[in-house]
């Protein structure tokens, strides 16, 4: 048809039209059907008479090829017309010069805009048979334009459309169907009509197909199925279904996990202004997620992310600013940036704007504001965030006690498997607040804990069996604890292994493990292993005999505020071991190990 209009409106200043008829007018069937021909033949003189001829001659057909010539210009005369010929036409009983017609009136060309009478053209039009004015015939009911919104009709219209061929139609009726507008939710009819659409190359549709299948809208759930679907969509161009294709490469579903066609699907996204493929497409380059770690290319994939309202983009490329990578660190621009992402509702963001006030890093440390923005974060189901705002009512950090909320929050945040808040409930009950003590259920908090890696809470273990709390008191069970505490970084943890396999409590004494364990304990910086690794160097015990190390070992402890690290520290310097003799600074490391609890501390102070 559009062939048809710009052959037309190049000739249309050249053709007169006349309305003379000889004895041998053919029919204006006749008169219409040579004038198609003749136009497909690339010969278009006297066509246009003939078109208006055949319409003078009541055939309705010839009368929506008129309008059809005349709506394609732009001048104001040629779209008046038109309507008068879409008119004469629909008034035939034309369906196609109905729609027309329902077009100029819709739009307000060559008449004054109308939907109620562009409605009613409509209606004619589609009772007629004519794909295109069902479908404007839904959405005007659909809308309520030019009358009241009616979505059973308008499920009716689009219907009929997509009966007669109409992609959009189709698509429509799908949509409809699968919401539940217009009538019940139908699964099976809205994947029929989605099928229909998506045969005829409508991306989106193709997409929608796709994600019923993922979702098991309609059947079970088909990973493959929907993978095709979103493919496919993908190549037509729809971003939507690029990103939905990246998720299940990345999650390996319907396929074997591959980020390599994962991010060839967010980078197609991300082209077509996908936000949520550009965060993808930043976490890979950020991440090394099967490619190079590239700062720069998750800079711009973040920003673009951003810019389109991505709340996760804005939080991460405010770590790339609070981290200094690929930019120069920069706190101010990262808290800006993570505040965006968090009024963009991005729990992790306002856990980060905690993390920020409750360590000072834009200013006084805040640790008041800091739990209002943990709040956030937590009821956004941020298992850190709960964790933290547990800690604050657990300690009372920068609001009041309260055990109940901190037991409210912990155990928000273990059932998110958060380790640390599982580790906290057992020492709730453990510690008999909030709750009647309970140990049972503090061990069962511990394991679960240990087992989501907490070193904390495998210590915590080791002391229980140590101790014979729930349970017969087990020093091979409490070494085994102690030693997955230090493999896992527990500082403490590795301080009591040290003292188990002194004491042999492993199956052997190990002094080279033990001291080893010490060391490890001291270069986590807990203080107590410093003093204990001060100790076997002193006595030469697990390998040489070194004081100058036991000295320096002894200060770190005390810099560290372990009270019998100060006395050791002090005893260090009034005796010179390891160096010169210093009784002032003995009095001073003394006087801190006394003020810190160490008795016998305070007795040397008294000699």
């Amino acid at each position: 048809m559009r062939y048809f209009i710009t052959l037309f409106l190049t000739a249309l200043a050249f053709l007169t039209l006349s309305l003379s008829a000889s004895a041998q007018t053919p029919t204006p069937e006749q008169l219409f059907e040579d004038a198609k021909a003749r136009i497909e033949a690339g010969e278009i003189d006297n066509v246009l008479e003939d078109f208006v001829s055949a319409c003078a001659q009541s055939y309705a057909e010839a009368c929506n090829y008129v309008g059809l010539i005349y709506s394609a210009s732009e001048d104001s005369d040629d779209f008046k017309t038109a309507f008068s010929f879409f008119d004469m036409g629909c008034n035939l009983g034309g369906a196609s010069a109905c729609e027309g017609k329902g077009n100029l009136l819709f739009d307000g060309k060559g008449v004054e805009k109308n939907d109620t009478a562009a409605r009613a053209a409509y209606i004619t039009a589609c009772n007629g048979n004519n794909a295109e004015g069902c479908f404007y015939l839904g959405s005007m009911e659909y809308n309520a334009q030019g009358g009241p919104k009616n979505l059973s009709s308008a499920l009716i219209s689009f219907n009929k459309s997509c009966t007669l061929s109409h992609t959009q139609g189709c698509e429509s009726a799908a949509y409809m169907q699968r919401n539940g507008e217009g009538g019940a939710i139908d699964f099976i009819k809205a994947a029929n009509n989605y099928q229909k659409a998506c045969d005829q190359n409508l991306a989106g549709a193709c997409n929608v197909r796709g994600i019923m299948h993922e979702r098991g809208e309609g059947g079970n759930v088909d990973y493959v199925k929907a993978r095709a679907f979103y493919q496919k969509a993908c190549d037509g161009n729809n971003g939507f279904a690029c990103d939905n294709l990246g998720d299940l490469y990345n999650d390996g579903k319907g396929v074997a996990k591959d980020m390599v066609a994962g991010n060839i699907a967010y980078a197609k996204g991300c082209e077509l202004n996908i936000a949520a493929s550009c965060y993808q497409v930043g976490y890979s380059a950020h991440y090394g997620r099967e490619q190079a770690v590239d700062y720069a290319q998750a800079i711009e994939a973040y920003t673009k992310a951003c810019d389109a309202g991505n709340a996760r983009g804005c939080n991460n490329l405010g770590v790339l600013h609070a981290d200094g990578k690929g930019f120069p660190k920069n706190d101010p621009k990262a808290f800006e940036l993570y505040q965006k992402a968090c009024e963009l509702n991005n729990a992790i963001a306002c856990r980060n704007i905690g993390d920020f006030l409750r360590d000072g890093r834009v200013g006084e440390k805040d640790v008041t504001q800091a739990h209002t923005y943990y709040m956030k974060g937590c009821a956004g189901d941020d298992a850190t965030a709960c964790y933290q705002t547990g800690y604050a009512y657990h300690y009372g950090r920068g609001i009041d006690i309260d055990y109940a909320k901190a037991h409210t929050d912990y155990t928000t945040a273990c059932e998110k498997d958060y380790a640390s808040g599982c580790n906290n409930l057992g020492v709730l009950y453990a510690s008999g607040l909030g709750r009647d003590r309970n140990d049972g259920i503090a061990k069962s908090f511990y394991e679960k804990a240990c087992s989501l890696k907490s070193g904390v809470a495998c210590r915590n273990l080791g002391d229980f069996a140590v101790n014979g709390r729930a349970g017969a008191a087990d020093l091979r069970s409490a070494h085994n604890f102690y030693k997955q505490s230090c493999d896992l970084s527990d500082g403490a943890g590795c301080n009591s292994l040290g003292f188990s396999q002194f004491k042999g409590r492993g199956g052997s004494i190990e002094p080279v493990a033990g001291r080893a364990s010490y060391k490890k304990s001291c270069d986590l910086n807990f203080a107590q292993g410093c003093s204990n690794l001060g100790l076997v160097h002193y006595n030469g015990e697990g390998g040489p005999k070194d004081d100058v190390t036991a000295r320096a070992l002894f200060k770190k402890a005390c810099d560290g505020n372990y009270n019998d690290g100060c006395r050791n520290y002090g005893v260090a310097l009034r005796e010179g071991i390891g160096g010169t003799a210093d009784e002032a600074g003995a009095v001073v490391a003394l006087t801190k190990g006394c003020n810190l609890g160490a008795q016998a501390a305070c007795q040397m102070l008294s000699k």
